[in-house]
């Protein structure tokens, strides 16, 4: 008796054709969303509590001397060669470009079909954050402000004159770009939005650096701190909130050859 065997070539053909779609697709993105809880409230109670605990101790300490000019940094060397009169115009400015800010973070969460509280919770653990570290490392610096070196100016006689170290103005504003560019990539958003949010935020963010320095306000150094302290905090508690759906589309192909043939799912 004579059986009939189906001919390989065409069978393995398929195998190698169905592995080699395996390999190349790209895998379907688990869902991402971010959780918040009750516990949430202690970091961002920490954060105002050391917040106003700057302040009380920065209206406690005297104000810094004046040190050499020639001795500061390199970087902020030329901030002290230029005219430091003047400025109020560029910080008046600082202070809309940060509003800017506040009021974008304010009204994204609304746009967006998720539920709000989960944003402004993360935004506001981000800021209470960012406004602690900023304080309490202004009381412990007490830098002197770059217009304090104006040629004829008397030696500072108020605390806020050195706390120039590190600009809290640029480290809000990154902190808010930090959280709101992190929130829109995870979760992978239209590419309109992502550009028009993360964009914007951070172009406003760096608008509110440059302009600290313009009007004498910071040095370089203290602009570039603050982005660096305030955008890692950003990104930092967004993600520590993330959660990845275990129970997403399943990934890619997965192709099994069987007794009867192949069988996949897709």
């Amino acid at each position: 008796m004579l059986v009939a065997r189906r001919p390989l070539a065409p069978i393995r053909a398929a195998t190698l054709t169905a592995l080699a779609l395996a390999l190349i697709a790209a895998p379907v993105a688990a869902e991402t969303r971010f959780e918040i809880s009750a516990w949430d409230a202690l970091p961002i109670g920490l954060g105002l509590a050391g917040f106003a605990g700057g302040v009380v101790a920065q209206g406690q300490v005297k104000p810094a001397h004046l040190g050499d000019p020639d001795d500061v940094l390199v970087l902020d060397n030329w901030v002290l060669r230029s005219d430091l009169t003047g400025g109020e115009t560029a910080n008046h400015v600082s202070y809309a470009t940060l509003g800017a800010l506040f009021g974008l973070a304010a009204c994204e969460p609304l746009v967006r079909d998720d539920a709000p509280l989960v944003d402004y919770v993360l935004y506001a653990e981000s800021l209470s954050l960012t406004l602690a570290a900023t304080q309490l490392t202004k009381v412990i610096a007490r830098r002197p402000r770059p217009y304090t070196y104006a040629p004829g100016r008397p030696e500072p006689t108020d605390t806020e004159d050195t706390v120039s170290f590190f600009s809290g103005h640029t480290a809000l504003a990154f902190s808010l770009a930090g959280t709101a560019t992190y929130l829109t990539l995870a979760r992978r958003d239209s590419s309109t939005r992502v550009w028009v949010l993360t964009g914007g935020t951070l172009g406003l963010a760096a608008a509110t650096g440059a302009l600290r320095v313009v009007a004498h306000q910071h040095f370089p150094s203290d602009v570039l701190v603050g982005a660096l302290v305030g955008g890692g905090i950003g990104v930092l508690v967004p993600w520590l909130h993330q959660v990845d759906d275990a129970d997403a589309a399943p990934s890619g192909f997965d192709v099994r050859v069987t007794p009867n043939g192949l069988v996949g799912t897709f």
